[in-house]
């Protein structure tokens, strides 16, 4: 009688229950060979209604004509299967049956389930997020998160109103942008992230990014927006480039600076040179003929120092006076003049003779010497050390 129907096709006596006939798609949904369920009624497989509740809604459908309601139908094994029941009277004869039309739900019921579930979810982590999160859907807003309402002023019975105008949030200049990004979703495209201006309902203007995607809500096409507030983000591109401005006008005062000091520097290297050069021309013309006159008219012994006195003279303008008398290894006056007689070829016992002091003493010198000049563990002949330094 039912063998075409896709769905499980019962006919039932509205007064007993008891399940008169039934297609095979009734016996393979419920596990039930054909003579089991010609032995049940149909309170032995509705699970969602206690056995009175389902005699009641019997005699409720004889007296309305027709229902259609959910309900949950027990298998044999005792799954329990989600499924949309369609009633209707039918006489046969005389007398009046039900016919019952049970269509399975259960993967649509759970589609449904998870659906709202990923919904609920959705409204959780978006009620948490620092951006502003909104859905459009056919052109009208309806969800808006915290931070919408928090930024923009508008309640979210405001934005989802359905004469609210979601383009009032765009500041002018950026409107074909957004309706270009709009025509695209429309033709199922997702759009690039794009920085735009958004005006809040007391007319304040923040810079924004907004990134939007299609989905599915409630069943239906939507786009989803995400927009980042860039207000913190470009004061401090803002504080950056004026630090960078700041550093590079800095760079260019030292840099100025830079030249003035080497200039100055140049300069007093130019001075000294020419101190130099007019302090030698001196010694050249006035010191040196009066020693070499003096050399002349001495003793041998007398020459000597003369001549000791002469290299000291010669090294006023040499670089040795400058080497051995500044920095940390500067030396004493009586360092400075035994180095002197070392370098001029003096030997330890000429230099005792002429300090009159111990040879002892003026290996003490020698010593002292070459560690204030860093030889003292090198094996450097300290003769040939000082006269590296003239």
């Amino acid at each position: 009688m039912f063998e075409q129907a896709s769905d499980a096709i019962f006919l039932i006596n509205p007064y007993t229950g008891a399940l008169l006939d039934f297609n095979n798609n009734a016996c393979e949904s419920l596990g039930y060979t054909r003579d089991e369920l010609k032995r049940m009624t149909i309170m032995d497989i509705a699970s969602l209604e206690c056995p009175c509740l389902t005699k009641r809604h019997m005699r409720k459908i004889l007296v309305t004509g027709s229902d259609t309601f959910e309900a949950k139908r027990r298998t044999k094994s005792g799954e329990e299967l989600d499924v949309r029941v369609t009633v209707r009277v039918i006489k046969i004869g005389s007398k009046r049956f039900l016919q019952s039309s049970a269509r399975d739900i259960t993967a649509e019921k759970g589609a449904a389930i998870g659906l709202k579930e990923s919904e609920e979810q959705f409204r959780n982590l978006s009620e948490q997020s620092p951006n502003m999160i909104f859905i459009n859907q056919g052109g009208r807003v309806v969800y808006a998160n915290k931070r919408c309402e928090e930024i923009m002023g508008y309640s979210r019975k405001e934005f989802c109103s359905p004469t609210f105008n979601f383009m009032v949030l765009v500041a002018p200049e950026h409107h074909a942008v957004t309706a270009e990004n709009f025509r695209k979703h429309a033709t199922g495209k997702d759009g690039a992230p794009y920085e735009y201006v958004i005006v809040t309902k007391d007319g304040a203007r923040i810079p924004a990014i907004i990134s939007t995607k299609l989905i599915r809500y409630e069943g239906q096409p939507a786009i989803l927006g995400i927009v980042t507030d860039l207000t913190d983000l470009k004061r401090a591109e803002a504080g950056l480039r004026e630090a960078a401005f700041a550093l590079r006008e800095q760079k260019k005062t030292l840099e100025e600076k830079n030249t003035a000091l080497k200039e100055v520097l140049a300069q007093i290297e130019a001075e000294k040179l020419a101190i130099k050069r007019q302090v030698t021309a001196n010694v050249e013309k006035f010191i040196l003929p009066l020693l070499h006159k003096m050399k002349s008219k001495a003793g041998a012994a007398d020459r000597r120092q003369l001549d000791l006195l002469e290299s000291n003279v010669r090294d006023l303008t040499s670089g040795f006076g400058i080497r051995i008398g500044g920095g940390p290894t500067a030396l004493s006056a009586r360092e400075t003049e035994i180095s002197s007689m070392i370098k001029n070829g003096l030997s330890s016992k000429e230099i005792a003779q002429l300090l009159q002091v111990s040879l002892r003493t003026v290996d003490t010198y020698r010593n002292r010497l070459r560690k204030k000049l860093g030889i003292s563990r090198k094996g450097i002949n300290l003769f040939t050390h000082l006269k590296t330094l003239s």
